[in-house]
């Protein structure tokens, strides 16, 4: 399989850019560059969504719970390096909107607030 981790596109030329394209297609490669999806301001509260209106019912229903969480264990053998580890959760979760998300009330209306940044 072709890796492609060594190419910056930023840094070609549109020539270039486009000659490298149509050597990686002739060699039976796709277009390997990738557009990072555009961030969308997110300003003040958000509506829920019908299926998260559906778990704050419920939430608010049945109380406190954990009935939707999933979890799951590993056994990690070896070095484990906390700083790495720490600096991958908090890479995961700068990308992620859905885990810097959290739900109010505000005058009796479900809210969604995503936060910058969680610590």
């Amino acid at each position: 399989m072709h890796e492609n981790t060594d190419i910056d596109y930023k840094a070609l030329s549109t020539d270039k850019e486009t000659i490298l394209n149509l050597l990686l297609e002739k060699e039976g490669y796709a277009n390997l560059q990738t557009d990072s999806i555009p961030l969308i301001e997110r300003v003040g509260a958000l509506p829920l969504s019908f299926a998260q209106q559906r778990l704050w019912f419920l939430s608010q229903l049945e109380g406190e719970s954990a009935t939707y969480n999933m979890s799951s264990a590993v056994r990690l053998t070896g070095y484990l390096d906390i700083t790495a580890l720490e600096r991958t959760v908090q890479e995961i979760v700068g990308r992620h909107e859905v885990l810097r998300t959290a739900f109010e009330t505000v005058n009796d209306v479900p809210i969604q607030r995503i936060y910058p940044t969680v610590k």
